[in-house]
């Protein structure tokens, strides 16, 4: 696996388990059960878009600012 996106993964991991820890520090888990794949999802578009907004210009906008 590319290493960015090991990068990506370790993050959206990190920030699903955070999201379950409650304000009081007890582990709680949501009826979401694809909140890592949602993060993930996320990260990697983020990605493309920081990546995009470097490049090229639409009207005024960068990729980036479409994606």
């Amino acid at each position: 696996m590319n290493e960015r996106l090991k990068a990506l993964c370790t993050e959206a991991f990190t920030k699903a388990w955070e999201s379950q820890i409650g304000p009081d520090g007890q582990i709680k888990f949501d009826d979401d059960a694809y909140i890592f794949y949602k993060i993930f999802a996320e990260l990697i578009v983020q990605e493309c878009a920081e990546v995009a907004g470097c490049n090229g210009h639409v009207s005024g906008f960068t990729l980036g600012d479409l994606i």
